[in-house]
């Protein structure tokens, strides 16, 4: 999956936490027309460098556990909504 770095922060455990983004587009074709959609997934991978906004590469994601957490948003506008984030960690032999 090809994803580019939305954000690239260091942690206090002396490793960067980098926000990465894919946007694709999946269509299907009906006897009615063309349904279009368009989707974004978001990952979180924790590295030992600190990536350039913008970076772009191929994951493979079979490689990786994913690990999905909710989190309470507890300030600002949404306030109380639930979100749900996605960790990739090395897969496990």
């Amino acid at each position: 999956m090809l994803l580019s770095v939305v954000s690239s922060n260091p942690t206090k455990n002396g490793n960067f936490c980098n926000k990465l983004q894919n946007k694709s587009v999946i269509s299907v074709e009906t006897e009615f027309g063309v349904i279009s959609q368009e989707r974004q997934s978001t990952f979180y991978l924790f590295t030992d460098k600190q990536n350039e906004i913008g970076k772009s590469a191929e994951l493979d994601l079979a490689k990786f556990d994913i690990v999905e957490k909710e989190y309470e948003i507890l300030e600002g506008d949404n306030a109380g909504e639930i979100i749900s984030l996605k960790q990739l960690y090395p897969k496990r032999a």
